[in-house]
C-alpha cells in the first residue's frame, strides 16, 4: 500500500482538486493522509467531507505548528509500505502512483518523475528552473553527482515514491520556513541504493503568489 501524505493549511481554493487527483488514481491500494495543520479557512471542512465519502482518506487535525511537523505526523501515522508526499495546492496525473510503483523493483528505493509548473491566476513567474530528466535506473554515484549539478534531481521531497523504511529515523526540522525538506532529503539519499527516473510529467506543481516558494 502507498501512503500519500498531504499537509493542509488555509488552501480551501486548492485542496479539493488535490484530493480528487488522488481519489482518481488508477492504482487504488492507497491511503490518503490529510494533515490539517490548524487551518483557519474551510480547508478542514472540505477534507472532512472527503474523508466521510472515501474510506481510504484519513483526516488528522492538529494545532498549527508548520508544514514540517505536519509531514512528520504523516510519516508516523502512515500504514503503507511506500510514501508519497503531495502538497495540498498541487495535484498528480491519474496514473502517477501506478507508474511509479511499477518501477519500484527490489533494487530501487526511490522513483521520481518530471513535473509541470502550471501557474495560478495572477501569478507572475520570476524563475523557471532548468533541469534535465532521464529515463531509467540511476546509481548512487549518479544521484550524489546530480544533487550538486542540479540536472534532473530536485532537492524537494514531493513528487517521489519512497520505500517507507528510508524515513524510519529521518524527520524534517521544525521551524524552518524555506527548504525545510532539503536537509531531510540529504539524509534519506545517503541510504538509497538506486533510483528510477521517469521521463514523463506525473506531478503538477502549482506556482502561486501566496505560496511559500
Amino acid at each position: 500500500m502507498i501512503s500519500v501524505i498531504v499537509p493542509v493549511y488555509n488552501i480551501e481554493k486548492y485542496i479539493g482538486k488535490c484530493i480528487q487527483s488522488v481519489v482518481n488514481q488508477t492504482y487504488e491500494d492507497f491511503e490518503l493522509l490529510l494533515i490539517n495543520d490548524g487551518s483557519k479557512d474551510s480547508s478542514g471542512e472540505i477534507c472532512s467531507a472527503w474523508a466521510e465519502k472515501d474510506r481510504r482518506i484519513r483526516l488528522i487535525s492538529k494545532e498549527n505548528e508548520g508544514v514540517s511537523v505536519a509531514r512528520n505526523l504523516g510519516i508516523t501515522s502512515a500504514k503503507g509500505d511506500f510514501l508519497f508526499f503531495l502538497d495540498g495546492d498541487d495535484w498528480i496525473h491519474p496514473e502517477c502512483l501506478e507508474k511509479m510503483l511499477h518501477r519500484m523493483t527490489p533494487e530501487v528505493d526511490v522513483v521520481i518523475s518530471e513535473w509541470e509548473e502550471p501557474e495560478d491566476e495572477g501569478y507572475d513567474s520570476i524563475l523557471i528552473t532548468k533541469r534535465k530528466n532521464l529515463e531509467g535506473m540511476v546509481s548512487k554515484e549518479e544521484i550524489w553527482k546530480d544533487i550538486y549539478d542540479s540536472l534532473f534531481y530536485p532537492k524537494v521531497l514531493w513528487g517521489k515514491l519512497y520505500r517507507k523504511e528510508l524515513w524510519n529515523d529521518v524527520r524534517l526540522k521544525k521551524g524552518m520556513i524555506y527548504s525545510e525538506d532539503t536537509y531531510a532529503m540529504l539524509e534519506v539519499f545517503q541510504k538509497v541504493r538506486k533510483l528510477y527516473s521517469i521521463r514523463e510529467p506525473l506531478y503538477y506543481y502549482l506556482q502561486r503568489s501566496s505560496g511559500i516558494s
